[in-house]
């Protein structure tokens, strides 16, 4: 369940922020007016308070997922343990992945990993350049 008071707290410091023009207009303020004793208009009091708001608003994320990576994190470090061989032997197999297609699965349940050829990889690396030769302008 998401926390409501962060997200609350912001969006009240964003609305104080942005609050609306005509307001000020009643008073006999203008919106480019500063507020009396400000040489920048509160702007960096502002920026402040948005910051504090989003900081006070992550914090409130990060406990609420908190749980949730501590349960996570022996299985994780399971699959690390588990798989980090297999994706060492691959990458030794695998030059660069750039010179790949994505994989393919056949309908008999091969995956198949094409080679880029060397026209394709050119195409690539000069994205103005058409497939039939040509120049896009």
């Amino acid at each position: 369940m998401i926390r409501i008071a962060p997200f609350a707290l912001v969006c009240a410091l964003a609305y104080a922020l942005t609050s609306s023009p005509a307001a000020a207009q009643d008073e006999g303020i203008t919106p480019s007016d500063p507020p009396a004793g400000s040489e920048d208009g509160g702007i960096e009091e502002g920026m402040d308070l948005l910051g504090e708001g989003m900081n006070l608003f992550l914090r409130g994320l990060m406990e609420e997922i908190q749980p949730e990576i501590e349960r996570l994190t022996p299985e994780l470090r399971r699959f690390a343990t588990e798989m980090g061989p297999m994706i060492e032997s691959l990458s030794s197999l695998v030059d660069e992945i750039d010179l790949y297609h994505l994989p393919e699965r056949l309908p008999n349940g091969d995956i198949i990993i094409r080679r880029k050829s060397p026209d394709e990889r050119e195409r690539e690396a000069d994205p103005e350049v058409a497939p039939e030769g040509g120049i896009d302008i």
